[in-house]
């Protein structure tokens, strides 16, 4: 739960040192130090489907639940107690009528007044309570709780255009590459070459080529504005070089927006800044090595001439300056950043700090591998085995330790990243961190490391890298969706995950997800480009390598075009713009085939989108789980298709046809229809997709089916593709995918929701992927083959609190060992532990490796024909040709 906190204290804070081993701890009376902030700010989520939650007889369409905990303030000591280190948290409501109940925790709908005094309740382990009362704030409007955050300027890395008639006129717009807003509709843009410039233009006019440093304005409906930069590079049409000894263009200036410093020693409190530690991830399109100068605000005309910035002890802990760092290119051109810098002391600190690379396979960093931004690192700190403290940061780029964590031993036994959350330990306490990638992220090289024995009350330090596997020397894009069920006349929420498994950066990336014919869409947290029917376009822009992102769809099962267990498939494809020589260069023929339902007719199509065959490929039709016919296609040219009608009689059909031998993807293409016409006792079969595998072998392609259902197990496993028949037989080298479903049937709020998974000896654990999820998570391999999904501060509200949000999932994939042995048994389940609980256990999920029998029920009975369709591929219209 997302919780902004208006950080303007009620009470002036006092610091107190208390002498702990003073204190009469046997007969504690004195109460804890309650400080809270001034005003809660909720963030309302959507109910899907919309109820009344809190049975006060009016439909509920947004909420959120407030901890009590949350709404105190904890840094420096400002709220905390004379003997006891694990406090208790309440908060009440106070209406007209006096106070409310005393709750851990506060469900806030959008019908609640505006503004509401609350009083927090703080008790020590003595049961001696204290509070403060501040105020909650409900937002006017709950649809659009960022309503006075500024739009997310995102600007492309680069922009090359070329003089027309002497002149190139650049529209502001062409700078974009996925500004966003979490509340406005539409964005304006405007462009100039002054970052001062009070009322740039849409468009400006170039008539010289050259590089320029231009900037791009982003501007909501309501007003509010934020700024990138770029480089705008204009020619003449011709392959222009840039021209570096007579450069006049500045360099681009990056700060971090948050710096803390960390300073681990008391008796020297002056602390030097650097300016090229803040501004390290500058560039510029000339120089390499560049100069950096910083100052106090405000920025002078010209760059100082310091080079780093002294503050003193009156900066230290609680104080922030904002710094201005000017980045500075060998012909002297220079722009500046902003940095918020915060310095905090009076502390031991031990360091670990590492780099994410690409690895060529040997996962040792090597001077010529590639450390890669934007991958996030987490730092959980374990007492006694029990995890109590977790960081995660983002790895920074080029630098050679680009994620760096600091634990902090502070006075009185408390450590922590930052004084705003530490835990107390002793001498005799086992206090271990370990470090790990987090979700998504594909690597045959260690994911985690376990650092045991922390020496606490000396300095230390450690190194750990992170290699990860460059699958390309391309940019290789995955993608992946999922929902936790599909309920008939109910809204659904899918999960679409995607990464960059190349080597290369995948720029211009799009996806695109084709929806369900029995589905609407509602919403998602990424506008869609385009929506032409049940087709939707996703502009993601630039991914890096290594990088990957997940958002949410949410729509809307219907009820009168659907029926209980029907089966609902949603595909989601990712692409990009790059061209790259080291790519495939398979040029052979390629089927793909469809499947529709005419009237009484079931009608597959064969299609050859690829170059012209040379013999033809061996097909089967399979009527529920029997071979109806096999026979062998067309030698079909590029463009032709191929079309086979059988009768409509309530059984699902499946088409499966053999690719090129040298077809780099799944060697079988293959499609499914179910609920055509009916049998003769007016039924329609159902269950018999989710037997056979899907096919979307392709990385970037992933196609999620399931049969809608009624009630369900909160706690379960899945397996992707189900099985053949009983025995749940899958064929040897075919992938499988889990889905672990969970939900909080407790009576709180989970904090964590831990899910560890044995894997079989039969899988091979090299090819993990992990997949979409409901909530965002960490991902690692421990020793004895078992995976470990962690979703720390989840949040995740009790069924009986917010029955939709108490659900969530996690969903992977992974390969077969290679040729596995017919009789070889998989057998698969997972725990799954809410906060410091006992381990809920899954039910077993099992799939006996073999060959598929399917009976021969009759011979071909239907002739196919042969067609031909222009153009082809096709996006709406398309002439078939009939011989």
């Amino acid at each position: 739960m997302e919780m902004k906190k208006i950080l303007v204290l009620i009470l002036v804070l006092t610091m107190v040192l208390v002498d702990l081993a003073g204190q009469d701890c046997d007969s504690d009376t004195q109460p804890p130090r309650a400080v809270s902030f001034f005003g809660v700010l909720p963030k309302l989520d959507p109910v899907n489907p919309p109820t009344d939650l809190d049975g006060d007889g009016i439909v509920d369409h947004y909420s959120a639940v407030v901890q009590a905990q949350e709404a105190f303030f904890h840094a420096n000591g400002a709220t905390e107690d004379n003997c006891s280190t694990e406090l208790q948290y309440r908060i009440e409501v106070i209406g007209e009528q006096g106070f409310g109940q005393r709750t851990t925790s506060l469900l806030v709908t959008e019908h609640m007044p505006r503004q509401s005094r609350i009083r927090l309740w703080v008790g020590d382990e003595a049961e001696n309570w204290s509070f403060c009362e501040t105020f909650l704030w409900v937002p006017e409007d709950p649809s659009c709780p960022h309503d006075s955050y500024p739009p997310s300027a995102v600007c492309k890395s680069l922009v090359e255009v070329a003089l027309h008639s002497s002149v190139a006129v650049v529209e502001a717009s062409l700078l974009d590459d996925g500004s966003v807003d979490p509340c406005a509709g539409e964005l304006a843009f405007s462009i100039s070459l002054d970052p001062w410039d009070e009322a740039p233009p849409a468009q400006l006019e170039f008539s010289e080529i050259g590089t320029f440093l231009v900037n791009l304005w982003v501007t909501n409906e309501i007003g509010d504005f934020s700024r990138c930069q770029t480089y705008l590079r204009v020619t003449d049409g011709s392959n222009m070089e840039e021209d570096c000894a007579q450069d006049v263009t500045a360099p681009i200036a990056i700060c971090p927006p948050n710096v803390l410093v960390y300073y681990p020693n008391s008796t020297f409190p002056d602390v030097e800044i650097q300016a090229e530690m803040l501004a390290a991830q500058s560039y510029d399109n000339c120089t390499a090595d560049l100069q950096y100068r910083v100052e106090f605000s405000p920025p002078s005309p010209v760059p100082p001439p310091t080079t780093s910035l002294t503050l003193g002890q009156s900066d230290l802990n609680l104080e922030h300056e904002i710094l201005f760092v000017w980045a500075i290119d060998e012909a002297g051109n220079s722009s500046f950043c902003e940095a918020n810098v915060r310095v905090e002391n009076n502390f031991i600190g031990h360091q670990f700090q590492g780099t994410v690379f690409i690895d060529n396979g040997n996962c040792l960093r090597e001077e010529e591998d590639m450390a890669v931004a934007g991958i996030s690192v987490q730092a959980s700190v374990n007492v006694n085995g029990v995890p109590r403290l977790v960081e995660t940061t983002e790895t920074g780029g080029e630098a050679s330790n680009n994620y760096d964590f600091v634990l902090k031993e502070y006075e009185n036994g408390a450590i922590g990243f930052g004084r705003e959350e530490t835990i107390s330990v002793g001498a005799e306490d086992l206090v271990e961190i370990e470090l790990q990638l987090v979700e998504g992220i594909n690597s045959a090289c260690t994911s985690s490391y376990l650092i045991s024995e922390i020496a606490l009350g000396t300095s230390s330090s450690y190194l750990r890298d992170f290699g990860i596997v460059g699958e390309s020397d391309c940019a290789e894009l995955y993608v992946d969706i999922t929902t936790p069920f599909l309920r008939r006349c109910f809204g659904a929420q899918y999960w679409i995950n995607y990464c960059n498994y190349g080597r290369v950066t995948a720029e211009g990336v799009t996806i695109r997800l084709s929806l369900d014919e029995a589905m609407e869409f509602i919403d998602s947290d990424i506008l869609p480009t385009s929506v032409e029917g049940q087709e939707l376009v996703f502009h993601i822009g630039s991914l890096p390598p290594g990088g990957c992102g997940r958002f949410p769809v949410q729509v809307q099962l219907g009820c009168e075009n659907t029926v209980l267990g029907q089966t609902h498939c949603t595909e989601v494809e990712a692409s990009h713009q790059n061209v790259c020589f080291g790519a495939s260069s398979y040029n052979g023929p390629e089927l793909q085939l469809d499947a529709k339902c005419r009237q009484d007719q079931v009608e597959f199509t064969i299609r050859n989108i690829g170059a012209d065959m040379t013999v033809g490929h061996k097909y089967i039709v399979i009527e529920d789980i029997l071979m109806l016919q096999q026979g062998t296609t067309d030698i079909l040219s590029s463009g032709q298709g191929q079309v086979f009608s059988l009768p409509a009689n309530g059984s699902t059909f499946r088409l499966e046809v053999d690719q090129a031998p040298d077809y780099p993807f799944a060697k079988v293409a293959s499609v499914a229809i179910e609920g055509c016409g009916e049998n003769q006792n007016g039924e329609v079969s159902q269950g018999f997709i989710n037997q056979f595998p899907e096919n979307d072998q392709q990385l970037a392609l992933a196609i999620d089916c399931q049969q809608n259902i009624g009630s369900y197990d909160p706690n379960d496993k899945q397996a992707f593709p189900r099985g053949v028949g009983e025995d749940k037989l899958v064929k040897p080298n075919v992938p499988v995918e889990y889905l672990v479903r969970f939900q909080n049937t407790g009576t709180d709020t989970a904090f964590t929701v831990r899910i560890q998974d044995q894997l079989s000896d039969w899988l091979d654990i090299t090819t993990v992927k992990p997949g979409a999820s409901s909530h965002p998570y960490s991902f690692s391999i421990k020793e004895n083959r078992l995976l470990e999904f962690r979703f720390n501060n989840i949040l995740l509200p009790d069924s009986t609190t917010n029955l939709a949000a108490s659900n969530g999932f996690v969903k992977f994939r992974v390969e077969q060992k290679k040729d596995n042995p017919s009789g070889a048994y998989i057998k698969n389940t997972a725990d799954i532990y809410f906060d410091f609980n006992e381990a809920i256990q899954t039910n077993v999920v099992t799939h006996l490796v073999g060959e598929i029998t399917l009976t021969n029920a009759q011979a071909p009975r239907y002739r196919p024909i042969k067609a031909q369709i222009i153009p082809n591929p096709f996006a709406k219209v398309a002439a078939f040709y009939l011989e």
